[in-house]
Order: structure tokens, then C-alpha cells, then sequence
């Protein structure tokens, strides 16, 4: 893509691309900034096991991160062999409707903006054991925080150069303006 992709917490910054459909990049897939290790101890949600079917369309492959909603799995579509990630919402939040009701609210707004730079929804659905699930576009890439971590042990500072930094943010505006 060449461009950040901008979710709600994740940006795949310049050399990243949608996933073909590549494996073994768990530490590397975003949805919504999903692979942030320290983050993945939130989750309370059961896990999925591979091979899940989800709303008879999507099978679980494995899981790739998580956050404070719940787990991300890498998921395929099973009529078109297109890969995708999975949000399920962890069983805490979903007994809130306030929670459930938002999830539903951004799943839909998110789906109706077209944008290079906001990941694509693409699927709003429920587990055999009921808990909410979104599916969005897979991306490849490093989120914001892994650039400024980077940055931090390369060059002793988390500013990042003025060039890349108007960069990401005109990026990030003009998705915020979509």
C-alpha cells in the first residue's frame, strides 16, 4: 500500500501491505492494532481453536493478538479463500449492552467509510456461544508504537524525524476527514 492504514489503534506505517494470505507474520498482522504482546494478557474471551467455523463462512487459523476487547484470530473465508482477521469481543464485555451496542455502532461506521487509510470491516457476527465477532481487512505491517520503539532504540529518542512525522499525520487527517 505504501500508505499508513489507520484503525482505531493500529498504523501500518510505508512498506506495508494488505496480507495475501501469508503465514508465520503473527508478531506483524494488525487489525486495529492487534499484536501488541503486553496487551494480549487482557483478554478473557475462550479461545478458538483452529479450524472454528464462524456465521458458516469463516475458519479460524490461528490466533494472531488481542486487546482489550478480546482476542484477534487470522481467519479464511471459506468460499473465497481470502484471508481476513477476526475481533471476538471477550465474555466481560459482552454481557454490557453499552459495550455491545458501540461495537455494533463502530462495526457499521467503519464499513461505511471507504478509505485507504482506515482497515476495511467487512463482516459483524456472533459465535456458536454468542459472543461478537468482527472481521476486517488483514494488514501487514508494524503499528506506530513498534515504529516509535524502533526509533527510541535506534536513535535514543521516540521523536520521530519532521518529515515522517507530518507524513503519518496528514495520513491520519485525511482519514479522519473521510
Amino acid at each position: 500500500v505504501g500508505t499508513a492504514d489507520v484503525a482505531s489503534s493500529g498504523v501500518s506505517l510505508p512498506g506495508s501491505a494488505s496480507d495475501p494470505g501469508t503465514e508465520g507474520v503473527a508478531d506483524t498482522m494488525h487489525a486495529g492494532g492487534a499484536s501488541d504482546p503486553d496487551v494480549n494478557a487482557q483478554c478473557t474471551a475462550p479461545e478458538l481453536v483452529a479450524g472454528t467455523i464462524l456465521d458458516n463462512a469463516y475458519r479460524v487459523i490461528k490466533r494472531i493478538g488481542g486487546g482489550a476487547m478480546g482476542p484477534v484470530y487470522l481467519v479464511e473465508h471459506m468460499h473465497l479463500g481470502r484471508r481476513f482477521a477476526a475481533k471476538v469481543v471477550a465474555a466481560a464485555h459482552g454481557t454490557y449492552p453499552q459495550v455491545v451496542a458501540r461495537l455494533r455502532n463502530e462495526a457499521r461506521v467503519a464499513s461505511s467509510i471507504q478509505h485507504e487509510n482506515l482497515v476495511d470491516v467487512t463482516h459483524l457476527g456472533q459465535t456458536a456461544d454468542g459472543a461478537l465477532f468482527v472481521v476486517m481487512e488483514l494488514l501487514q505491517g508494524h503499528d506506530l508504537r513498534h515504529r516509535l520503539t524502533e526509533q527510541s532504540e535506534q536513535e535514543g529518542s521516540t521523536w520521530l524525524p519532521d518529515a515522517e512525522t507530518r507524513r503519518i499525520s496528514r495520513e491520519v487527517l485525511t482519514c479522519l476527514h473521510a
